[in-house]
């Protein structure tokens, strides 16, 4: 005779409410555990009627949780057993952004931890200091009006007269910055100042790199954001080209889609086409636009900086990542934002990451948390589920056939810029902007000589930075100028772009004497120094506020907090 149907097992009132159960992060893929056992060891019982012990519990929570609490855990299977490790939300935020680069379709876009704690989107609804993520503005700036990648600039302190000019001026309404931790480097080559974001190598552009006038580069620079429609306005105002006025990631992240693609800027949308009863009713058409007149070459010229900055550079924590992947970090006043802006030849990936600071506190990520340690393994991390699922993992195309027509690949030492004979071994390889003739014009010693070259030893491209910026103490270890060196540009191994393991430079028995005038430049008298954090000592303008004014936005929500806000004061 067939055997009796054995009863269901009992129900287990914890495991059903706990299926049941409303969570508050429903967009949130964590797992919710609920407490069934506290004393010397707590144990949570999961989802799939597994009991397991629960770590990561400070004394705080362990105060807090009663029985039958429902909490988000993190099961781990190790050598001593599965356990489950209590999850805590954070009160940090973020953002994340992926953009085709060809067409501005919006592939994945993230606007902040959770939804429901927040219902704001921080790619589009709020703007933040993009820091040396808006650098590469200045540098495109600056090769636009014909510098090459090899021209040397000072790595040295300056200081800028106010904006407007004044025969009142005062100490304070001269412009003085400083790199991150202070310091300099003497002088670099264009690439390396971007490569390593030196904040004073930006800042020297603005004297005789882009115009004999700072204020008229101030302009220019400007003028290049606007028409990027990364700002509706332009505030005339130094620390602006440090990356001082803040920023919609998604506007951001368009201009770095424009360097990927020489220049040809997308506009984003997320909306393909709407349809109403089978019919169609929109559909997207857009279109690119070219930027800075359509110069292919200085944004040829751009993306091969931007590549170095992860093979020698702030982002060299992924410099595996080089031969496929340009792109620049980004660190605010305080640590109060870290960025990480890059593209592929397929995608751009932003990412921003920090406080809201909009309830009257003042929180930053800490010191040392910069958009290289903070932003980069983010970037990396959605990167590599691009390649996964969008494209394949491919080396960043060469230049376009319509800009070799202006170009010449040329052998360079990339520590001093100098050309170096057809096969050198070890040479790095540049690409230079050549006139209709063919021929290259030398723009090496356009902002420094060559008697201050000879009579001035070069330095370590990381003195002065800190937390990965290469003093050999930061996360990312030894400087890669020294005993290492990393390779950069197009391709793997080799290829016109080679690494150059150039080794330590020889100090110079001489000391550097001082050109009659100010070192200063324009023969303005520095001013007392005096805090003034990434975006240095304040400049003041004088006869009214200088604007630049560019298309409308949507509301943007930005940060009380933010430096310069407080106009009466700064202004």
């Amino acid at each position: 005779p067939p055997r009796p149907a054995e009863p269901p097992a009992p129900a287990v009132p914890w495991l059903e409410a706990l299926k049941t159960a409303r969570m508050p992060l429903y967009d949130v893929h964590w797992t919710p555990a609920v407490v069934i056992q506290k004393g010397e060891t707590i144990r949570v019982g999961l989802t799939d009627g597994r009991v397991l012990p629960l770590g990561a519990v400070t004394a705080q929570a362990r105060r807090t949780l009663s029985l039958y609490d429902v909490v988000y855990v993190k099961a781990t299977d190790g050598r001593k057993g599965a356990r489950a490790d209590l999850r805590i939300r954070p009160t940090v935020q973020g953002a994340a952004l992926v953009l085709e680069n060809k067409t501005g379709r919006i592939l994945a876009m993230t606007g902040g931890f959770s939804y429901p704690l927040s219902q704001i989107n921080r790619t589009t609804q709020t703007a933040r200091q993009p820091g040396s993520a808006f650098k590469p503005f200045t540098y495109l700036a600056a090769l636009h009006k014909g510098l090459q990648p090899n021209t040397l600039v000072r790595d040295e302190p300056i200081t800028l007269p106010p904006v407007g000019g004044s025969t009142a001026a005062r100490d304070r309404d001269y412009w003085t910055p400083k790199n991150y931790e202070g310091g300099s480097s003497g002088i670099l080559t264009l690439r390396l100042g971007l490569e390593y974001s030196k904040n004073l190598v930006t800042a020297q552009l603005l004297d005789g790199g882009i115009s004999s006038d700072p204020t008229q580069s101030l302009a220019k620079v400007c003028e290049l954001a606007l028409e990027a429609q990364v700002y509706r306005d332009c505030i005339g105002y130094y620390p602006f080209v440090l990356g001082a006025q803040p920023v919609r990631l998604i506007d951001l992240a368009a201009f770095y889609a424009a360097v990927a693609n020489e220049g040809m800027r997308p506009d984003p949308y997320a909306v393909e086409e709407v349809e109403e009863q089978g019919k169609t009713v929109y559909r997207h058409q857009g279109d690119l636009r070219a930027l800075a007149g359509g110069d292919r070459v200085a944004f040829v010229q751009l993306k091969s900086m931007l590549q170095g900055v992860l093979a020698r550079g702030t982002a060299r924590a992924i410099a595996g990542l080089s031969p496929y992947v340009a792109g620049k970090t980004g660190t605010s006043d305080d640590e109060n934002d870290a960025w990480f802006v890059g593209f592929s030849n397929d995608v751009t990936v932003a990412v921003w990451v920090g406080y809201d600071n909009a309830d009257g506190k003042r929180r930053t990520l800490g010191g040392g948390q910069t958009g290289g340690s903070v932003a980069v393994p983010i970037f990396s991390a959605i990167m590599d589920q691009v390649w996964a699922k969008v494209a394949r993992k491919a080396p960043l195309a060469p230049p376009s056939r319509e800009a070799q027509r202006q170009l010449i690949a040329l052998p360079i030492d990339l520590r001093s810029g100098t050309r170096l004979p057809e096969r050198t071994a070890g040479a790095f390889t540049e690409w230079f902007r050549v006139d209709r003739s063919g021929e290259v014009a030398d723009t090496q010693h356009q902002m420094v000589s060559s008697y201050d070259v000879a009579s001035q030893a070069y330095g370590d491209p990381g003195d002065g930075e800190l937390f990965g910026y290469g003093t050999g103490n930061g996360p990312y270890g030894n400087s890669p100028y020294g005993n290492n060196g990393y390779g950069g540009g197009w391709g793997q191994g080799g290829g016109l772009f080679q690494g150059f393991p150039f080794g330590w430079q020889q100090q110079s028995p001489y000391q550097r004497q001082q050109p009659s005038g100010s070192p200063y430049g324009q023969g303005v008298r520095p001013p007392p120094q005096s805090p003034g954090g990434l975006f240095g000592q304040l400049g003041r303008s004088f006869g009214g506020e200088p604007r630049y004014h560019g298309r409308d936005y949507p509301p943007q929500r930005v940060d009380p907090q933010y430096p310069y806000a407080d106009r009466e004061r700064y202004w």
